[in-house]
């Protein structure tokens, strides 16, 4: 479960081998839900509002390179993932 890029009060992950459609995981304290990447839309879960602007604004920053580690993990290969900063915002 790497994880992508960690802000204030989330994490933002991916999971290799997941369930299409392709998606990332957005997980910390009263924060549990996913976005799908091809439209940015909160596909289930719980993701409030605060949180849900910083991770759809991540994942259209990097939807192509998140596209990347998705068929990446897909095709059992390991992503590069020093793309995302892995930085805490």
């Amino acid at each position: 479960m790497p994880k992508l890029r960690s802000f204030a009060n989330f994490n933002v992950i991916m999971f290799a081998r997941d369930h299409a459609p392709p998606h990332i995981h957005c997980k910390g304290p009263d924060i549990d839900g996913t976005i799908l990447i091809r439209t940015l839309e909160n596909d289930r879960g719980i993701i409030p509002t605060s949180a849900l602007v910083l991770a759809v604004a991540f994942v259209a920053t990097y939807q192509a390179e998140l596209l990347d580690v998705w068929e990446a993990y897909a095709a059992g290969e390991a992503p590069d993932l020093n793309v995302f900063g892995n930085g805490r915002v």
